[in-house]
């Protein structure tokens, strides 16, 4: 069955990552802060962009592949993301065994200086030109969320390893499939961190689609570490 953009939502996950290198702290614990923003949540990113957190994954072996269960860690939907949809991954080691990730998230994200990161995505919205040509400036900006959010956690003694970050399009002109559905992504190698970006098409067989999950600034749902 052919994957439909107009019809079909798409996931992506992490399915498995690899510490090569350990951080200052030496602990071997890693954790990821995921943001991810699609072509709908510009008009109102204060309330339509996705944060997450994984859990705390302890003792991890240098150069061994960590594999999450299923489909892997997902950071981005079940959704269809319009003409594209962007995202900023940041890898980071724990400073102590057992820290509530989810909940230090949940503090951080009512910051006014995450607040202020992500006012920028809404300044882009306002721009003149089609949403996926404004792709590569909200990329810039989710970084820079992701990294005030890094930032912060690092100075609750943590320490951050790895940025990931992408844009992936509905409309290629190389007959890809839209947003690249069904394939995976090797990262670059980086010094600490190899990780794999999965695009997962859910494809619907018919009756109405569920409702998108929409995870906001003011109220975060993330799994304790």
């Amino acid at each position: 069955m052919e994957f439909d953009p107009t019809r079909d939502q798409i996931a992506l996950t992490i399915p498995k990552f690899r510490l090569r290198h350990g951080a200052d702290l030496g602990r071997n614990e890693v954790y990821i802060v995921s943001v991810a923003i699609d072509e709908s949540g510009l008009a109102n990113p204060q309330t339509a962009l996705s944060f997450g957190v994984s859990t705390v994954i302890p003792n991890l072996k240098k150069w061994s592949w960590h594999h999450f269960g299923g489909d892997g860690f997902m950071f981005y939907g079940p959704k269809k993301p319009g003409s594209f949809v962007s995202y900023a991954l940041y890898y980071m080691e724990s400073d102590q065994t057992g820290r509530d990730v989810g909940a230090q998230l949940k503090t951080l994200i009512g910051n006014q200086e995450v607040k202020d990161a992500v006012s920028g995505i809404g300044s882009i919205a306002q721009m003149a030109g089609v949403a996926a040509s404004k792709a590569n400036l909200v990329t810039a900006t989710l970084v820079n969320v992701a990294k005030v959010v890094a930032k912060l956690m690092a100075d609750d003694q943590d320490d951050y390893l790895h940025l990931s970050h992408g844009t992936l399009f509905r409309d290629q002109i190389d007959g890809s499939e839209p947003y690249h559905a069904g394939e995976e992504f090797r990262n670059p190698p980086a010094y600490h961190i190899e990780d794999i970006i999965s695009v997962r098409a859910l494809i619907q067989e018919g009756g109405e689609r569920g409702q998108a999950v929409v995870t906001t600034l003011e109220e975060v749902e993330v799994p304790a570490g």
